[in-house]
């Protein structure tokens, strides 16, 4: 599990913890994953992602209607597209990595697909061995706040570090 410990420590991590909830939540709504969706929701909803964009995943909206929503970010929806095409295809068109590595590093576009496919995986084994909703979970909050930490990019409007801040 060292892999998920590193994607959670905003020092190792690359991308913003909504970039990586983004990942996380449309996939596993996508693939009616929702002990995985119910897992996430909190670390979401405490970093910031709000209802109407939760709700709108956990509905499992295309992406034509998330988009008409008017409350995505053009990283928000090449993010989604990503994670729609990869899901449906298990590789994406030459547009869309190109969309994406002009809004990310590609440090950044590579740890989309590892939070893609690591989550992918755990998705197919809480469905497979048909895990159920945990009950509420007193103090949830704080301990995301505690131990899910920050980096750079999640102090940035566009979430993208300069190349500086990568070294």
């Amino acid at each position: 599990m060292d892999t998920l410990n590193a994607l959670l420590d905003g020092q190792r991590r690359t991308i913003q913890i909504l970039d990586y909830q983004l990942v996380v939540l449309r996939m596993t709504s996508t693939v009616s994953a929702e002990y995985l969706f119910g897992i996430n929701e909190p670390v979401s909803r405490v970093n910031g992602m709000g209802d109407e964009k939760i709700e709108a995943l956990r509905k499992g909206l295309k992406s034509e209607e998330l988009f008409a929503m008017g409350t995505w970010s053009e990283r928000q929806q090449c993010i989604i597209t990503l994670v729609d095409e990869s899901i449906a295809t298990w590789t994406n068109t030459e547009e869309t990595i190109q969309w994406a590595r002009s809004l990310m590093s590609d440090d950044e576009v590579v740890e989309l697909y590892i939070v893609l496919g690591f989550y992918s995986m755990i998705a197919r084994m809480t469905r497979g061995l048909r895990v159920q909703k945990d009950a509420p979970i007193a103090g949830l909050g704080q301990a995301i706040v505690q131990n899910i930490t920050k980096n750079a990019a999640d102090s940035r409007e566009d979430g993208k570090l300069e190349s500086a801040a990568l070294n």
